[in-house]
């Protein structure tokens, strides 16, 4: 299968803390989870792949092409991105919110977005600053996935939201890949909601890589087991390497 996001000898420092030696990658029609507790460079991570962050040194290649100055431009069309905080004009409703995103995305589709919100049950005539967290979280997904984006990073984004919805939306997910040549690198501490979904695992620890697998192979091997599920495993591999 084709990479769609490539990360070679990845390092961003930081006064207090670095993310070094990080080489994985994540491949079409997969979802990869993306583990680790708080503060193990998750996030750091995922902004470099946005390119909010500037690695110290490395190279990351996005759908075939090499990140560096104007390339940039080239593949963000093709990227979807669902944060753990709601970044919207929480003044504005979800019509509205359409307005803006149509004008940014050639490929946007306002079938699509209308199917989802009533998916959802979303009103779009009502401001957003009176959303739950749960209901932002559901819009900020459909706005991700209405511009059709090949690739979709999500950075903590069922945190602090009921198991009901999380179920709701980890099952999204798992349907939306199986559609065409996607995958979605799903950033989480929360093991549970990506335990069943997953293809491929990624655990990060202290800003490093201590575990890179397929869940095929971990469950094969009996790493992961119905004695020993994936949360179980990963608090193993970081006591591992403590």
């Amino acid at each position: 299968m084709q990479q769609y996001i490539s990360v070679k000898k990845l390092e961003k420092k930081y006064p207090d803390f670095m993310v070094r030696d990080l080489s994985f990658f994540v491949e079409e029609h997969s979802i990869t989870g993306f583990l680790g507790i708080n503060g193990s460079g998750k996030t750091t991570t995922l902004k470099m792949l946005l390119g909010l962050v500037k690695p110290d040194m490395g190279e990351i290649t996005i759908l075939g092409q090499k990140q560096d100055g104007m390339a940039r431009h080239n593949v963000n069309k093709h990227i979807g991105v669902v944060l753990d905080k709601s970044m919207f004009y929480e003044h504005l409703n979800a019509k509205q919110i359409m307005q803006i995103y149509k004008r940014a995305y050639d490929n946007w589709d306002s079938s699509l977005y209308q199917a989802y919100l009533q998916k959802f049950a979303l009103p779009e005539n009502r401001l957003i600053g009176t959303f739950s967290k749960g209901m932002k979280v559901k819009l900020s997904l459909i706005l991700a996935l209405s511009h059709n984006p090949s690739i979709l990073l999500m950075d903590e984004p069922t945190s602090g939201l009921d198991p009901l919805i999380r179920t709701q939306f980890v099952s999204m997910l798992a349907e939306w890949v199986k559609q065409g040549n996607r995958c979605v690198l799903f950033s989480t501490h929360i093991i549970s909601d990506i335990e069943h979904v997953a293809d491929h695992i990624i655990i990060l620890h202290n800003g490093q890589i201590i575990l890179d697998d397929t869940m095929e192979h971990l469950k094969k091997s009996k790493a992961i087991s119905s004695d020993c599920g994936l949360e179980q495993f990963m608090l193993k591999q970081i006591g591992d390497v403590r």
